[in-house]
């Protein structure tokens, strides 16, 4: 009877094969745990580097359209910045007034945009364009106002409420003139002042860029930031020299820093955005 030939290893054969799948698999785990560090640190950079894009996307516009010359600018330092900042734009289609405090009603109708915008909200301050003499363009002016309720209204000859407000808007008791001087479709300019400000969050105790619009709770715009020093404003007059005086302002520099987002040498790393804007009226 023919014997059966028997395979199989020994001993000595499966330590070598344990150790050697051993090998293979720390080098596979190291493999996957630097892919993982790599890729965490690539959202982190990403992250950190989306914030600043927002805040070199949201500020310069702000910034472009104030007159320093028009207190546009109210409040100015390191950290912060209080300015009137255009809220919503609309033509007037109807005015009547004065009431007994003084006071005109403008119906404004706003002009469809897309996305999302502002509306008429009172407490904020308006300029309504008064044209006056047609045939001469230097005694044209904006009149500022204030605006202290609104409410739905309808332009001479809708038949359905349009997008519009009814605005009351505060003018100089006894300014009879005014009816004279604004012409139906003269556009009507609404501006609220907005604070944007460094502030530590109570919540999570770290560092954002917030807004405050018209005296409501701040709310974060950017961050978190690298800590105290995430944003300095630097302000310049006409010649470049610093300075805090609203009316002297002709551009602001905004220098924003992100929160840590690697290490090297055990040292953490930021990442900044640096933008200089010139106000209106001194772009270059």
């Amino acid at each position: 009877m023919r014997r059966l030939s028997q395979c199989g290893v020994t001993f000595a054969e499966l330590i070598v094969a344990l150790a050697l799948s051993s090998i293979v698999a720390g080098g596979a785990c190291l493999v996957l745990l630097v892919v993982d560090r790599t890729y965490r640190r690539s959202i982190a950079r990403l992250d950190a580097r989306q914030n600043l894009r927002v805040a070199a996307w949201a500020l310069p516009p702000e910034l472009r359209q104030l007159d320093p010359a028009d207190s546009d600018l109210a409040a100015l330092s390191p950290t912060a910045m209080a300015i009137r900042s255009f809220r919503e734009l609309g033509f007037l289609c109807a005015l009547s007034g004065p009431t007994s405090d003084g006071q005109w009603v403008a119906t404004v109708r706003e002009p469809v945009l897309f996305g999302s915008h502002s509306r008429f909200a009172a407490g904020d301050s308006a300029l309504l364009f008064e044209e006056g003499d047609r045939s001469i363009g230097g005694d044209d002016r904006w009149g500022r106002t204030q605006i202290t309720k609104t409410a739905s209204g309808l332009c001479p000859g809708d038949s359905i409420p349009v997008s519009g407000l009814t605005a009351e808007l505060h003018v100089t008791a006894g300014d009879s003139a005014i009816a004279r001087r604004v012409s139906m479709g003269s556009p009507v300019r609404a501006f609220t002042m907005t604070s944007y400000a460094l502030y530590q969050s109570p919540s999570d105790r770290r560092w954002y860029l917030g807004m405050r619009a018209n005296g409501s709770a701040i709310e974060p715009l950017v961050g978190p930031l690298k800590g105290a020093d995430g944003i300095a404003f630097t302000y310049f007059d006409s010649v470049g020299n610093p300075t805090l005086t609203g009316r002297a302002v002709a551009a602001v520099q905004i220098v924003i820093r992100s929160h840590e987002f690697d290490l090297q040498d055990g040292r953490p790393t930021y990442d900044s955005v640096s933008v200089r804007v010139a106000l209106r009226g001194h772009h270059s």
